[in-house]
């Protein structure tokens, strides 16, 4: 699914520009968008789709808090940023499970989407693992 379509079935306006910032999401009304930056290259602008559609999924009633505190900020970021690398590690998996000959490990996956070698990261691609393989 390419993310226009994704956008198009969570009802989200999706709109390139130029912009200095990769992305971000607003929430008009009833209305809801994702801005790119048109300037991104491919593996970044999913990464940053990802990203934006986290907010949009899980942040709807948070905007108004978003930039009140640090604390508050930095939460609703880091929920963003898990969710985009989970969804990436999804990808990966779903695509590595049609191959039979593709053998999956933490750190083969976090260097498929060129992830740092983290403990965070290990964790989250292992729960991925898990939550995938043994349901």
């Amino acid at each position: 699914m390419t993310i226009k379509e994704i956008a198009k079935q969570h009802g989200v306006i999706l709109m390139f520009c130029d912009m200095e910032a990769e992305g971000g999401y607003i929430f008009v009304r009833e209305e809801k968008f994702i801005f790119l930056n048109n300037n991104l290259e491919e593996k970044d602008l999913l990464r940053v789709f990802y990203h934006e559609m986290s907010h949009v999924l899980n942040h709807t009633e948070m905007q108004s808090v978003y930039n009140k505190t640090y604390t508050a900020h930095s939460r609703i970021e880091a929920d963003a940023n898990r969710d985009m690398i989970k969804k990436e590690i999804r990808d990966v998996i779903d695509y590595c499970d049609n191959d039979e000959s593709s053998i999956l490990n933490w750190k083969r996956v976090a260097e498929i989407i060129d992830l740092p070698l983290t403990s965070t990261n290990e964790w989250l691609i292992k729960e991925e693992l898990s939550e995938y393989y043994l349901g």
